[in-house]
């Protein structure tokens, strides 16, 4: 135990501090400052919470003694997590009932408390819990002027333990560093290898690509919700995870959530937990929660989404707590949702609570040059042996629709460089990826071949087939019945028989 019963007089101050400073290790100075803090506000418990260099928090101290072992809460997690992320003093008069405290393991005798951040050059240091037994205590200014003015007087006592845990937080990170290097381990823990390196690949040069990536830097770290919308391919999902891993968040866990996969059911269940099974949100406390497609989401849990962000908290179903969250929201649309509001498929409230920051991301066929960068990368990506595109199959990629965007573009090079066998690639094998019309594209397209149609007989389809195949492969024979699955006689007796050579030809 410590020294007690210590007055506020110049010599007892020095002497607070002389003991203080005697001995740097944080687990002594803390316990020691929570029994000083105790004895000159004589109340009934306070104790002190650690906070890391990630804003993570742990309590160290209680009543003049060191707490060992004791939960890290996670950036923004807790009542400590709360005071050290808002930077202010929080009072409460029901501790029991106040969801703020839900997440901490708190003694039952606490019914009022009052937090205090110490603050060393604008950072806070640790938290400072002042705690009181008595059900009719209810904590005011005064009493945060007190310990405000505890932490001044012994400003510089805080300021070398503050010194002192820089030095040690830095070299704790420098090693897990080097450690994470020597065996390898992903910077990523909770996505694979593959996503992990793509979230810091977002390539390009064309100009409105570099601005959404620039408004992306500039909003990562301020959590405000964020839409991003843009066709099927265009890289939403990869620059919302691209926000995450800028953002503060970036150590804490992240997750997509597919809208359009799930019936309403299943989806709701997978938000928002069921009975003692946690939901996406809950998975996901203090980090990111990617609506991928959130137009796809029914009205009724749009207004779950809603609630849920207007008051930080979700209920499972079958389950009547509330559960207070820290999530931070990024959103994706193929669809504008300004267009569904207004045709009120879309809540208004919802869409303008998302576009707090609202970015669009170009189709690649607006990206000009980028399509030969992309391509280049795409076909080479994760190989040992290297192809290289001539400009001839540059020219044809630029000519290309590109309806699949970057993902499209991804898949055609996987295809080329698994079917090409020269190290100069002339050619670019373009599968069928018609699936990346949308809906109202394929319908009138539909509608469109209904109406033009004409009665053909089997061989005039297979007559016209063979003529485009030839045509597309510059009347390269070889090449033609190989594409076409036939032999090269049995390509030339089919020329024959259409009377588009001579007998001499085959």
């Amino acid at each position: 135990m410590i020294e007690r019963n210590l007055n506020d007089s110049t010599g007892n101050l020095t002497k607070v501090s002389t003991l203080l400073l005697s001995d740097l290790r944080e687990g002594v100075f803390f316990s020691r400052l929570s029994g000083f803090l105790k004895d000159h506000l004589n109340e009934d418990q306070v104790e002190v919470a650690l906070v890391f260099n990630d804003e993570s928090t742990q309590l160290i101290a209680r009543d003049g003694e060191i707490v060992s072992d004791s939960k890290i809460h996670a950036r923004g997690e807790g009542a400590a997590g709360y005071v050290t992320k808002t930077k202010k003093i929080y009072y409460s008069n029901s501790v029991q009932r106040d969801p703020l405290f839900s997440t901490d393991l708190r003694d039952s005798r606490i019914h009022s408390e009052l937090i205090v951040p110490v603050m060393i050059e604008g950072k806070p240091m640790a938290t400072i819990h002042i705690q009181s037994f008595e059900e009719g205590r209810k904590f005011d200014e005064s009493d945060a002027a007190k310990v405000k003015s505890f932490i001044n007087d012994h400003h510089i006592a805080l300021s070398n333990m503050n010194l002192y845990l820089m030095a040690k937080f830095l070299n704790r990170e420098l090693l897990s560093k080097i450690k994470e290097q020597n065996t390898g381990a992903s910077a990523f823990s909770s996505a694979s290898h593959e996503e992990a390196r793509e979230k810091l690949e977002i390539i390009g040069q064309d100009t409105t690509l570099l601005q959404a990536l620039s408004m992306a830097k500039r909003i990562a770290s301020q959590d405000v919700p964020v839409l991003i919308e843009g066709k099927a391919g265009v890289g939403k999902r990869l620059m919302a995870r691209k926000i995450h891993e800028l953002s503060n968040r970036r150590g804490m866990p992240c997750q997509i959530i597919e809208c359009a996969t799930l019936n309403e059911a299943n989806l709701e269940r997978e938000i928002f937990g069921h009975q003692s099974q946690k939901g996406v949100l809950e998975l996901n406390n203090n980090g990111t929660v990617i609506f991928n497609d959130i137009s796809e989401l029914s009205l009724r849990l749009q207004t779950r989404i809603l609630d849920f962000l207007s008051t930080g908290r979700v209920k499972r179903l079958e389950h009547d707590e509330l559960i207070a969250l820290n999530v931070r929201v990024v959103v994706t649309s193929q669809k504008h949702l300004r267009d569904l509001v207004a045709n009120k498929k879309f809540r208004g409230d919802l869409f303008y609570r998302l576009a707090t920051v609202q970015m669009s991301l170009p189709t690649l066929k607006e990206r000009g040059d980028d399509i030969k960068i992309l391509a280049n990368h795409f076909l080479n990506l994760g190989k040992e042996s290297k192809k290289y595109l001539t400009e001839q199959a540059v020219n044809e990629l630029k000519e290309l629709d590109w309806e699949g965007n970057v993902l499209e573009l991804r898949n055609t090079m996987e295809r080329t460089y698994a079917l090409s066998d020269g190290k100069y690639i002339d050619k670019v094998e373009v599968g069928d990826f018609s699936f990346f019309e949308d809906n109202n594209e394929a319908e009138a397209k539909k509608n469109h071949e209904s109406e033009a149609f004409e009665p053909i007989t089997i061989q005039e389809i297979e007559k016209r087939h063979i003529c485009k195949t030839l045509e597309h492969l510059g009347g390269n024979k070889t090449r033609a019945a190989k594409s076409l699955g036939i032999t090269v006689k049995t390509l030339y007796n089919k020329l024959h028989s259409y009377g588009l050579i001579s007998k001499d030809n085959n």
